[in-house]
């Protein structure tokens, strides 16, 4: 009897102490999104940087950091957040195919068509050039990495607006690519797009899961709320409710996200695809960026 009291009292302690520990990292994982938040608010008014020696970090940059920070802290928490990232990038497979596919169609068009867009993407060109135009190593692989992750971020959380962004971004990122490649071959020939593949061989599998996620936030949205007012729909009906609200975006944004206010079961089917998203983007996505990064400007910068 004596015992089982004092197990008991074991087990609670332990709870006690577990909950404290969980309470703690709370609090310390909100601290760090407060902060990485402000800091990205500020430097929209204020360009500071921190000079480390090697490289400068821009006020955004640092705060991108304490939000990745904050994010690595609350999903490892949770166990296994690499095996449950795998499991969700099995689950939006259709949609990364997807999304891989209409790159290629779309490199290919740009590298048979470079011409449409001459002018903006020359414009592009020339601007990179200039950002990163007299850059050491480190600060041009800074640079690479932190405008991929900036990127690709963004196409997957801005992808709840019905998957636009992330659609806009494969086709602008496959076109320019096609370019690129066509002006390449043009003075080098043809056996210069093997020297080119290791700069994508990371980055563009990184670019395409952020975009797989964008339009899979996007899309489930649109399917969910359908078929949540009209369970048993046929399969043509519900596509063709989907592209429709795709088209009349302006108006079926408002309409999906009143709905989604509204519904705790809309609501919570989102948040858990959202969630399962950020954290396929972190322990996935970034890691695949870095690697690409230091490739890319390392060989940027011997090749040049």
């Amino acid at each position: 009897m004596v015992n089982k009291k004092g197990v008991k009292k074991r087990e609670t302690e332990n709870i006690k102490i577990k909950e404290k520990q969980v309470i703690g990292l709370n609090k310390f994982v909100l601290m760090l999104l407060v902060l990485g938040f402000l800091m990205i608010l500020i430097s929209s008014f204020n360009s500071f940087s921190l000079n480390l020696g090697l490289f400068e970090l821009e006020l955004s940059e640092i705060g991108m950091i304490f939000l990745l920070i904050a994010g690595y802290f609350y999903f490892a928490s949770e166990g296994n957040p690499f095996s449950k990232s795998f499991e969700f990038l099995k689950k939006i497979k259709v949609y990364f195919w997807f999304s891989f596919i209409l790159f290629i169609v779309i490199f290919i068009f740009g590298l048979a068509y470079p011409y449409l867009l001459n002018e903006q993407i020359l414009e592009i060109i020339k601007q990179l050039i200039s950002q990163t135009e007299g850059l050491s190593s480190i600060e041009l692989i800074k640079f690479i990495m932190f405008n991929n992750i900036r990127s690709s971020f963004f196409a997957t959380i801005l992808g709840v607006f019905l998957g636009i962004l992330p659609l806009f971004v494969i086709v602008s990122n496959a076109y320019i690519l096609g370019f690129v490649s066509n002006s390449v071959v043009i003075v080098e020939g043809s056996s210069v797009l093997l020297r080119l593949l290791p700069h994508g061989i990371f980055e563009i599998p990184a670019v395409m899961i952020s975009a797989a996620m964008g339009i899979m936030l996007g899309i489930s949205l649109i399917k969910n709320c359908i078929l949540f007012y009209a369970k048993g729909i046929p399969r043509i009906t519900l596509y063709s409710l989907i592209f429709l609200s795709i088209i009349f975006f302006p108006i079926s944004i408002f309409i999906l996200f009143a709905l989604l206010v509204a519904n705790n079961k809309l609501r919570q089917d989102f948040l858990l695809n959202f969630k399962d998203s950020l954290r396929l983007f972190l322990f996935i996505v970034i890691p695949l960026l870095i690697i690409a990064g230091i490739i890319e400007g390392s060989l940027i910068f011997v090749l040049g």
